[in-house]
């Protein structure tokens, strides 16, 4: 996606590092940071009122930091086990989708549209028809529809029209 100059909007992201690997998943680096200007900070927590700057005393390293990882790995008898772990879930929200940055080619839709066609294995797009419910209709004749009119029409907004009347009439009395 960076040679097509588009770019996956994480606004809020937070690194994500590999603890442990030891349990048989193969592990991907989907998405990272660029290495100019980034760092896990240790040291300011209030990023609103304060300037947040690099100290390498401290351990703090510019540079490039994991954001999205892919984890795969075989099940006997199973199909493959799939999991994606990202550190911006914001990425994936509709607000990010329809907000656009001045200089920035988002590419969310595509990256989440690929997430559904792996996590499907490859049964993209997902079929979400459902069989239709054998009563969903209403056959009303001619003679009941005037009924039904004079109902919605007249007698509903009537009641409540009495019952409102009714009801204040009551608290006018307390």
């Amino acid at each position: 996606m960076i040679r097509r100059g588009y770019t996956v909007i994480t606004p809020s992201a937070c690194a994500v590092e590999v603890v442990d690997t030891t349990k048989g998943f193969k592990i991907s680096e989907v998405l990272a940071t660029n290495p100019q200007g980034s760092w896990i900070e240790y040291e300011t927590t209030d990023f609103l009122n304060e300037k947040s700057t690099i100290n390498p005393k401290i351990g703090e390293v510019e540079k490039s930091n994991s954001v999205m990882f892919y984890l795969s790995r075989s099940i006997k008898d199973k199909p493959e086990q799939r999991i994606f772990v990202i550190g911006d879930a914001d990425c994936l929200s509709v607000k990010e989708l329809s907000t656009s940055r001045a200089g920035l080619n988002g590419a969310n839709f595509s990256m989440i549209t690929e997430m559904f066609r792996s996590l499907s294995y490859d049964e993209y797009p997902i079929n979400t028809d459902r069989v239709r419910p054998p009563d969903d209709d209403l056959y009303i004749s001619q003679d009941a529809m005037i009924w039904v009119k004079i109902g919605f029409i007249w007698l509903i907004p009537l009641a409540i029209m009495v019952w409102s009347i009714v009801f204040l009439i009551k608290r006018k009395r307390r």
